[in-house]
């Protein structure tokens, strides 16, 4: 986004593999992206649904808001809300969807929700209408246990969906 660094956490520094995160505290990104995303579902008006992926802040101490989960989960919170409203006044029955973790746990040992993703709590309120729990670990029997626990922890099953996925880190 040549010109939109700011719209980045850490004014546009991202990790040397090519990800980055944007600042979801910055006024002028969250308009930016409900704009996209409301001229995107304009031009194709058959469109039932609208998935955001990655949406969180890093777990970097020199993020936006860092340590301050409740925080985070507010400034998320209200950009998912903007978008929300702005799609719906075009396509009322439009589903809203979010990647997350339900099961509130990450490889790197941080729960999402101190990354500002708290899509459990947000499938509770009817801020999104579906989740999307990616359970990604090295063995798909440890994917599976995870997924257990997530249908222990929540009241909306039917509205929260595991993918599960493995990956190799050899």
């Amino acid at each position: 986004f040549p010109g939109h660094d700011i719209w980045r956490e850490n004014g546009g520094t991202f990790a040397a593999n090519g990800a980055g995160h944007f600042d979801f505290t910055n006024a002028s990104f969250v308009s930016w992206l409900t704009g996209l995303i409301v001229d995107f579902v304009t031009k194709n008006p058959t469109i039932d649904g609208i998935v955001l992926d990655y949406i969180r802040f890093s777990n970097s101490p020199t993020g936006p808001l860092y340590g301050n989960q409740a925080a985070r989960v507010a400034a998320i919170s209200s950009a998912i809300q903007a978008i929300k409203t702005a799609i719906r006044a075009i396509h009322p029955t439009i589903r809203l969807s979010c990647w997350g973790q339900a099961h509130q746990g990450t490889p790197i040992g941080k729960t999402w929700r101190d990354m500002g993703n708290d899509m459990t709590q947000w499938v509770h309120e009817g801020l999104i209408d579906i989740g999307w729990d990616g359970l990604y670990e090295d063995d798909p029997s440890t994917a599976f246990q995870a997924y257990e626990g997530m249908l222990q922890s929540i009241a909306h099953g039917d509205r929260l969906y595991p993918v599960v996925a493995n990956y190799t880190t050899g």
